[in-house]
């Protein structure tokens, strides 16, 4: 998910941040951004009715708003004591959380703990400060990390999208820590914008078990639906982009019944780049802009875009 906080979670409307479509939407993990343990620990006694398949502990958003002010985000990465007992709390409470429901004897599983971060803030930024901030979280019972492979600059009030940017990559320090830690897993983040740089991350002696790949996707996801071939010699779903939106309007229909201040145009970001390059996508991405403009039934929407778009390009299979 993306980040939510975890007083949003105590003090707010915990459904309106926590639901999601359980049949269709697994595996998901919850992000939580927060830096007081007991409201943390909270949190996640909340959220363990959602049945979450994992919950993760943000310490890599380098906002103001979230690192400056909030203290919390990349800013934990200053702090790994404190960051230790906030993982510990969590750890706990996922533990203690989880209960045989009335129709069961079982207890189930207590979904895992992981952390996302960079790989380093400010002047915070040797590997011996990646290295310690990683094993002082491992003494909490984590041992999966996903490491943005940038570090945050916090101390010249970069925007959050230039401290996508401007930060070199660096690679080989993910590559080193997870050579250096073996017993624990770490998945690579930052830049991954193709199969073939995913597959370089993924080389047999980087280390590493798995790459996280985000804005890309929003941004190409057709491209990527190649990917259970391409990385795993699996056969791909092989629906076509007429089966998804079909699939997709039915998806929609359901979610703005179902919860009636979800945005239009929230609901529609996911596909909105589906024919992205290709013939009648500039009229499919009009199409959508205005008629949600216009608040459209989102039926209505995801119709009228797809007959922008060829047959031959819609029925198009990886």
């Amino acid at each position: 998910t993306e980040m939510v906080t975890s007083e949003a979670i105590i003090h707010g409307d915990s459904d309106r941040f926590l639901n999601y479509n359980c049949e269709i939407e697994h595996p998901v993990a919850l992000q939580l951004g927060g830096s007081s343990p007991e409201s943390l620990a909270a949190a996640v006694k909340i959220a363990l009715r959602y049945n979450y398949d994992a919950i993760n502990l943000n310490c890599g958003c380098p906002s103001d708003k979230v690192s400056g002010k909030g203290c919390f985000g990349a800013a934990l990465m200053r702090e790994p004591e404190l960051t230790q007992e906030l993982c510990k709390n969590m750890f706990e409470a996922a533990r203690s959380g989880a209960s045989p429901s009335s129709s069961s004897t079982i207890t189930p599983s207590p979904p895992p703990v992981t952390v996302k971060c960079r790989i380093g803030v400010d002047d915070n930024d040797s590997y011996e400060d990646l290295r310690h901030f990683v094993e002082t979280l491992e003494k909490a019972g984590i041992t999966h990390f996903i490491i943005h492979a940038r570090k945050a600059i916090l101390n010249m009030k970069l925007t959050p999208k230039q401290n996508r940017d401007i930060p070199p990559l660096r690679y080989e320090i993910v590559h080193k820590l997870a050579r250096d830690l073996p017993h624990l897993t770490f998945v690579l983040n930052g830049g991954v914008k193709s199969y073939e740089e995913t597959e370089e991350c993924l080389n047999s002696g980087s280390g590493v078990v798995g790459v996280m790949v985000g804005r890309e996707i929003l941004n190409r996801p057709w491209y990527w639906g190649d990917v259970d071939r391409r990385l795993y010699g699996a056969e791909n779903p092989g629906i076509s982009r007429r089966e998804i939106l079909g699939n997709y309007s039915n998806y929609a229909t359901h979610e703005m019944a179902a919860h009636p201040k979800l945005g239009l145009g929230t609901i529609l970001k996911p596909i909105q780049n589906l024919f992205i390059g290709e013939r009648g996508a500039r009229m499919y991405r009009r199409v959508l802009a205005e008629m949600s403009a216009k608040k459209f039934p989102v039926q209505d929407i995801i119709r009228n875009a797809t007959a922008c778009i060829g047959d031959e390009d819609l029925d198009k299979r990886w």
